[in-house]
């Protein structure tokens, strides 16, 4: 769970990681999925 998305994916992606799936907002959940440098999938949720 991170803070704020926006900020979140660009630090990942200033640190070698790569959005595998953008920002979506379905109403009550906003998230996005990120691969770090090692290919490892990660989801945030904003919260």
């Amino acid at each position: 769970m991170v803070p704020d998305l926006g900020k979140a994916l660009e630090a990942a992606q200033a640190e070698g990681g790569a959005i595998a799936m953008p920002v979506v907002d379905n109403g009550w959940v906003k998230k996005a999925q990120v691969r770090d440098p090692a290919g490892n999938l990660l989801t945030l949720i904003q919260g």
